[in-house]
C-alpha cells in the first residue's frame, strides 16, 4: 500500500513537471511568434509608406509614442516632495504606539563567515526564474538574458562573486531610474539577480 501510494505522487510529481515544462514551451513560442509579427508589421509598413515621407513621419511617431497626452503638470514638485511629508508623517503617527521591534536569534551553530562562491547553475536557476518583461535600464533584453544564459552564466558568476568577495557592487548595478512621477524605482535585470541569489544564499544559513 505504501509502495503503490509512494509510485501515485511520483507520478503526479512527473506529471506536474511535464505540463509545466510544456507550458513554459508553449509561452515561448508565443513570446517570440508576438515579437516576429509586430517585427513584420513595422517592417512592411515602413515599406509600404517608404514613397510617401509624411506618412512615414507619422507611423514613426506613432511607434515612438509621440504627440500622446503630456503628463498632468498640475502638481508642482513643491507639492508632490508635500504629499511624500505628510504620507510619512501619517505612518509614524499611527505606529507611534507600536511595540517595539522583536528578533528572532539564529540557531546554534549558524555562522556566516564568509560568502560561499556562487556557480553557473546558481545564476542560470537564478535567470529562469525572471519574468519576461524589461525596462530602459537593461543592458539587454530578458529574453535575449534567458536564451543566452548558458554562454553569459561564466561573466555573471565572476561579477557577482567578485562583488561578494570585495564588497563593491559597479555602477551600472546601483543606478535605478523613476517611474514617471510616482515613488516606484526600477532597477537593472542584473541587480535583481543578484540580490535575488545572496537573498536566497543568506536564507539557507
Amino acid at each position: 500500500m505504501e509502495r503503490a501510494s509512494r509510485l501515485t505522487v511520483q507520478s503526479d510529481v512527473t506529471a506536474a513537471a511535464a505540463a509545466k515544462a510544456a507550458w513554459t514551451a508553449q509561452r515561448r513560442t508565443y513570446i517570440a511568434l508576438r515579437h516576429q509579427k509586430r517585427d513584420e508589421f513595422w517592417r512592411n509598413k515602413v515599406d509600404a509608406e517608404s514613397r510617401d515621407p509624411r506618412q512615414l513621419w507619422r507611423s514613426g511617431d506613432v511607434l515612438l509614442g509621440r504627440g500622446r497626452a503630456p503628463p498632468c503638470d498640475a502638481v508642482s514638485a513643491t507639492e508632490f516632495h508635500r504629499f511624500f511629508d505628510s504620507k510619512a508623517e501619517g505612518v509614524r503617527a499611527q505606529t507611534a504606539d507600536a511595540l517595539p521591534p522583536t528578533f528572532t536569534p539564529a540557531p546554534q551553530g549558524c555562522s556566516l563567515v564568509k560568502f560561499r562562491p556562487l556557480t553557473d547553475e546558481d545564476i542560470i536557476t537564478a535567470v529562469r526564474k525572471l519574468p519576461e518583461k524589461q525596462s530602459a535600464n537593461d543592458p539587454i533584453p530578458a529574453r535575449l538574458l534567458k536564451d543566452n544564459v548558458d554562454v553569459l552564466a561564466p561573466f555573471l558568476v565572476d561579477l557577482f562573486n567578485r562583488c561578494l568577495l570585495t564588497g563593491s557592487v559597479p555602477a551600472f548595478l546601483r543606478t535605478s531610474r523613476r517611474v514617471s512621477r510616482s515613488p516606484i524605482l526600477i532597477r537593472p535585470t542584473e541587480s535583481h539577480i543578484g540580490q535575488s541569489l545572496i537573498y536566497r544564499y543568506c536564507r539557507s544559513c
